[in-house]
C-alpha cells in the first residue's frame, strides 16, 4: 500500500517492506528528491515519487542513536586522541602561556582600576 505521508525533515519513518528505520534528512524540491539516513548511518537519495510508492508509517525516533556508530573502534579512536595530543604538546604550552599572561595584565589592570577608584 503507497504511503500518504510526506517527507518531513527530522522524522523518522519505518518502511515496512524492507523492516527499515530511517529519518529523512534533506529534500530538494527543485529535484524532487528525499534524502534520506538510514538507523545504520547509510545516506540515500529517494526520488519523490518513489517516496510515495513505499509502504511508510511514522516511526518513534529511536532510543538508542550509536546504530549509526556500531562499527567504530573506541580503541582505535582512543589511540588517535593520544597521538594527537602527542603532536600538539608543545604548541598547546606557548599557547598557554600566552593566555596567563594576559590574564596577569587584566588582573593587574582591574587591581589598578579599583586603586584609582578609592583613592
Amino acid at each position: 500500500m503507497a504511503t500518504e505521508l510526506d517527507p518531513v525533515v527530522g522524522s523518522w519513518y519505518l518502511n515496512s517492506d524492507s523492516d527499515t528505520t530511517f529519518e529523512v534528512v534533506a529534500m530538494d524540491e527543485d529535484e524532487g528528491t528525499v534524502e534520506i539516513q538510514l538507523y545504520e548511518g547509510e545516506v540515500e537519495e529517494i526520488d519523490i515519487d518513489d517516496w510515495y510508492e513505499m509502504n511508510l508509517e511514522q516511526a518513534a525516533e529511536p532510543d538508542d542513536w550509536t546504530g549509526a556508530y556500531d562499527d567504530t573502534d573506541d580503541d582505535d579512536d582512543a589511540e588517535e586522541l593520544e597521538e594527537f595530543d602527542e603532536d600538539d604538546d608543545d604548541d598547546d604550552t606557548d599557547v598557554e602561556d600566552d593566555w596567563e599572561e594576559d590574564l596577569d595584565e587584566a588582573e593587574e589592570d582591574i587591581d589598578d582600576r579599583e586603586l584609582d577608584e578609592n583613592y
